[in-house]
């Protein structure tokens, strides 16, 4: 997408992952050189870091790419289509109730486009994961 240099994803969000682990992604190498972090100047050894986690235990996520590999692109397809048609039967739900209808409608930005929504759909037909 023209413009957009990372993106952040937490886990445990969609992702379906325990809490504690999040990815940031870069569009090149050259925008993920500035997360890194290195210091020599101290009597201990040079530390580099290439993520924010620092000292915390590799736990979290070992556990989140053990989930990301075990649901695969499929899976979160799926999911996501399950996700799309939970909220149009939310909106359908709340336009239903008087007086508040005709301002139940998705903020900008908060839902997949119809396109997307409808392949996500298509390709849960064959039911839940």
């Amino acid at each position: 997408m023209p413009g957009v240099t990372s993106l952040s994803v937490d886990l445990h969000k969609y992702g379906y992952a325990d809490k504690g682990a999040s990815v940031v992604l870069y569009r090149d190498a050259e925008l993920r050189r500035h997360q890194y972090f290195a210091h020599a100047g101290w009597p201990g050894y040079p530390v580099v870091n290439p993520t924010v986690q620092g000292t915390k235990s590799g736990g979290p996520l070992a556990q989140a790419w053990a989930v990301l590999r075990y649901v695969g692109e499929d899976g979160y397809t799926a999911l996501a289509g399950r996700v799309a048609e939970a909220s149009d039967r939310l909106l359908a739900g709340l336009r239903a109730i008087p007086g508040y209808g005709s301002s139940a409608t998705r903020p900008p930005g908060s839902s997949p486009s119809p396109s997307w929504a409808a392949t996500a759909r298509t390709r849960t037909a064959a039911g839940p994961i």
